[in-house]
């Protein structure tokens, strides 16, 4: 099982649903607050145009027939909480998408779908029996290369797959700004290993199959580490001078995202292993040399 949860921890997830991405339209979601205790799953329906209903039928049946039925959910957040919210950054921050009717009409975008998923759950847990965890994270990093599991994406997107590519290729990295108010001018985000990740996902798991109940957590390390902190550890981890050039502020972009973790912790008894970043990219470029070979 921990295998298939490190495969499902390193994809680049919208909603995952037992590996169902849920959809999003534009569709009109005014009957959403008035229908949503009653008719959670209808409600999901109306509010994104897609088949909420099909994505949790299975477990939905079950629990209409009078079993306990459980579903764990993982989601990286694309935006940042709301302004002046302290990081690290707990499961109650506010965040900037604001559950109105008007918002959910002009913004149903990646985020408003997370939060309406965890919304429609919290409302099973409410009137059914379904049972569910949450688990957030930021940059699922890292990689298990004895089992041949890493990252490795068409366009690649990800700052350590990027470190290695630039320098393999010595094409240069861009770093996006250097004038955030942070440690060296640069962005700040949690890295989360992907066998931690897996290791949260295994505790949620057995957490509700004991009788534990819902809830949602953020899993992390706590700890933020800059863009120039990492490329600073992928020097001392290969050995190379890694090229990059300074470019200007990509719009969108928060100076710090960290999570707090310490609920998961506390709760689940989960703690990540690798909780230093040097850790993180040594399993990460040991990955990339078994597929491109040693440099």
């Amino acid at each position: 099982m921990l295998i298939s949860l490190l495969a499902l921890a390193l994809t680049t997830p919208e909603v995952t649903l037992s590996g169902i991405v849920v959809a999003r339209s534009g569709r009109h979601a005014a009957t959403l607050v008035s229908e949503g205790r009653e008719r959670p799953v209808l409600a999901g329906d109306r509010a994104f145009g897609c088949d909420v209903t099909a994505i949790l039928r299975d477990r939905v049946e079950l629990t209409c027939a009078g079993e306990r039925r459980t579903l764990t959910l993982s989601a990286a957040p694309t935006r940042a909480a709301a302004p002046n919210t302290p990081a690290p950054v707990a499961e109650s921050a506010p965040s900037d998408v604001t559950l109105t009717r008007s918002e959910l009409e002009a913004r149903l975008d990646r985020e408003m779908s997370r939060l309406m998923t965890e919304t429609t759950l919290r409302w099973l847990d409410e009137c059914s029996h379904l049972r569910f965890t949450a688990l957030r994270y930021f940059n699922a990093c890292g990689a298990e290369p004895k089992f041949g599991i890493g990252e490795e994406h068409e366009p690649e997107t990800h700052l350590i797959p990027l470190i290695f590519r630039a320098i393999r290729t010595g094409q240069p990295l861009t770093v996006f700004g250097q004038d955030y108010p942070t440690i060296d001018g640069t962005c700040i985000r949690d890295y989360v290993h992907v066998s931690d990740l897996a290791t949260a996902h295994e505790a949620a798991l057995n957490s509700l199959l004991h009788g534990g109940p819902s809830g949602i957590f953020n899993a992390g390390t706590g700890s933020g580490f800059s863009v120039l902190q990492v490329i600073q550890a992928a020097e001392r981890i290969t050995g190379r001078k890694v090229p990059y050039t300074l470019g200007p502020r990509r719009d969108g972009d928060s100076a710090e995202l960290v999570a707090d973790s310490s609920k998961l912790q506390k709760t689940l008894g989960w703690k990540p292993r690798y909780d230093t970043m040097e850790s993180m990219v040594a399993s990460a470029w040991a990955f990339d040399a078994a597929r491109h070979g040693a440099l």
